[in-house]
């Protein structure tokens, strides 16, 4: 493949999610190819792959992007663990796993036994600089398959993982090595011993939807979503789930929770029309944040304060979580109290006031006016187990425990 030594510069749009949102999702380039994957390894230091597949890098957080290489075999799926050391999925046999260690100009493959992503959809994730998973679902024949290996040396040797599922649309999700899950089109399965066993954990109900995509933060909490665009949310492993619709009954293609009970789902709806959608209770309910034009295919937070998103017609859109969300507190009139609290906050102030309560998005849950001749009491039961209260003297972080 020829390869085009290019740079590309892409201006800033501020797009504001709403009058209520002191967080932000910022449209940063339209206008080139539809990118396939991003990875970010810092706030300012990143990755992103198109479908053809050239590789581009940014080290002041979107503003710039430099066209790297072409990464040797089709990849829809990239990570990088550092701003030189990075992987991607290979689309067929002869490569099931490529790795650079040069920032992306040159690349190594190795083979995989039963690797065949030519056709299908992958999962990659690294959880440090040595131990990360890989999956790859052949969701094109009439009895699909799936591939899992894993790592602990940084990619120098890939072991199997036995994969349970048989069928089409197999997705996966770990949270470790040897701790994930998977599901088909109707079971989600949990390992704890790397595939040496699964359990089968949730069973949609006869005539139920079929699973789309999942994510698990932690072993508790879970999200899937459905192919007729609602979502659900587990707070006890699998074993029951609420169900919502979520705004404009998109397709996910990911997820990230930069914080096990907020975090975002991003896709698209019919028409290629893109979606972000973010809960900040656990899955109760979920908004539709902002319109991208087109749909979008990956996401990924380096830090809990800021995240980036790609798909179609060259869309990135970058999220930061203003300075102002964190915690700068003075007590100076103003005070609340317990803090952690389980139920109830009480706040007292020396003059007349609005505080404010977001979340960690940055939404506005409440306002809430006070003044010197009483103390208010809050009822909490239902907030995130951490939220903000912002008052004239700043921002105060509460912690809620059950």
């Amino acid at each position: 493949m020829k390869k085009l030594y290019l740079v590309l510069v892409f201006s800033i749009l501020f797009l504001f999610v709403n009058k209520n949102s002191y967080s932000q999702w910022a449209a940063q380039n339209y206008g080139v190819n539809n990118l396939a994957s991003i990875s970010f390894v810092s706030q300012t230091v990143g990755f992103v792959v198109d479908f053809w597949p050239k590789l581009y890098m940014t080290t002041n957080g979107g503003l710039n992007w430099n066209y790297i290489a072409d990464v040797p075999i089709n990849t829809r799926k990239i990570w990088f663990t550092s701003a030189s050391t990075g992987y991607a999925l290979g689309d067929n046999a002869y490569a099931g796993i490529l790795k650079t260690t040069d920032g992306g100009y040159t690349w190594t493959g190795q083979i995989l036994q039963g690797w065949n992503f030519q056709y299908g959809s992958g999962y990659i994730r690294f959880f440090n600089q040595t131990d990360g998973v890989i999956g790859y679902v052949n969701d094109t024949l009439t009895v699909g398959y799936s591939v899992i290996y894993k790592t602990t040396d940084a990619g120098a040797t890939w072991q199997n993982v036995n994969s349970v599922v048989t069928g089409l649309r197999s997705r996966f999700c770990f949270l470790d090595v040897n701790t994930g899950f998977e599901s088909n089109d109707s079971t989600i399965f949990k390992t704890t011993d790397a595939g040496v066993t699964w359990n089968p954990i949730y069973t949609v109900p006869a005539g139920g939807h079929r699973i789309f995509h999942i994510n698990f933060p932690n072993l508790t909490l879970g999200y899937m979503t459905d192919e007729l665009g609602y979502g659900f949310a587990t707070h006890d492993g699998g074993v029951t789930w609420n169900m919502n619709l979520l705004p404009g009954s998109p397709f996910i293609q990911d997820s990230w929770f930069p914080t096990p009970g907020s975090g975002f789902l991003i896709g698209g709806t019919g028409g290629n029309v893109g979606v972000i959608i973010s809960t900040s209770d656990s899955g109760n309910t979920w908004q539709n944040l902002t319109a991208p034009i087109h749909t979008l295919y990956s996401v990924m937070f380096p830090t809990a304060n800021v995240g980036y998103t790609c798909g179609d017609g060259g869309e990135i859109w970058k999220y930061s979580l203003p300075v102002g969300i964190h915690e700068n507190h003075r007590e100076n009139g103003t005070n609340i109290f317990p803090n952690p609290a389980t139920n109830t906050i009480t706040i007292s102030t020396k003059e007349e006031q609005t505080n404010e309560i977001i979340d960690v998005l940055g939404q506005k849950i409440v306002s809430i006016k006070t003044n010197p001749s009483e103390n208010i009491t809050i009822d909490i039961s239902s907030y995130p187990n951490i939220f903000f209260i912002k008052t004239p003297n700043g921002v105060k972080k509460i912690i809620r425990v059950n």
